[in-house]
């Protein structure tokens, strides 16, 4: 097992928690991460692009002007894509941009970039995530105190206080343990967590603990 300090909103050491060796200390694989990343920004892609056929366009079929005689190419109806305001040949249509990836390759890449977390030392756990005011300023305050510049904060469960102050602060981030994914982990410099958040931590990256 690994160890790694429990911090207070003080700053200081308060306990230790024991990290499972088979999660945080995985090899990186770039290619995976990049795999991961990718389908999780597929899947949030909405897909709702849609441009309008010949048989859309309003407009009836009459011609727009004579045959012969105007100098301009022959027309049949404005609806055709070569007339502004026309139809759109080829266009997109709605469409999901989902694609499946194998379970055990989106475990293993959690556990992969904690694991890189942890040896970078931007791995933090503290005692709980909790706030009595919801005050934004005040949380704000606290995480300058402790020397974050950006945060993902992760606790088992939402408390709803801290969640609120921590709304306002775009370089901040509260979910929780069960929403985990390798995009948010890499999107900010520091990573923190609760003790009692590991063990919804380690079921996400396929390890069951006992404790």
């Amino acid at each position: 097992m690994l160890k790694v300090d429990v911090m207070n909103w003080e700053g200081k050491v308060e306990s230790q928690v024991d990290l499972n060796k088979e999660i945080f200390s995985i090899k990186l694989d770039k290619p995976l991460l990049h795999t991961v990343v990718t389908w999780q920004l597929a899947k949030k892609r909405r897909g709702t692009h849609s441009v309008k056929t010949r048989s859309e366009v309003s407009g009836g079929g009459k011609k727009p002007f004579r045959q012969k005689g105007t100098g301009n190419a022959r027309q049949g109806s404005i609806r055709s894509p070569l007339l502004e305001g026309g139809a759109v040949v080829h266009g997109p249509e709605p469409r999901s941009y989902e694609w499946s990836l194998p379970k055990k390759m989106r475990k293993k890449a959690l556990g992969m970039t904690l694991s890189w977390l942890y040896q970078e030392k931007r791995f933090v756990v503290v005692k709980n995530m909790t706030s009595s005011d919801g005050k934004t300023k005040a949380l704000f305050n606290q995480f300058k105190k402790m020397g974050w510049e950006e945060a993902l904060l992760i606790d088992e469960k939402k408390d709803l206080s801290f969640q609120r102050a921590c709304q306002n602060l775009p370089q901040f981030k509260f979910i929780s343990a069960e929403g985990l994914n390798v995009y948010d982990l890499l999107k900010f410099k520091q990573v923190v967590i609760t003790p009692e958040s590991l063990k919804t931590i380690y079921r996400k990256c396929g390890y069951v603990s006992d404790h």
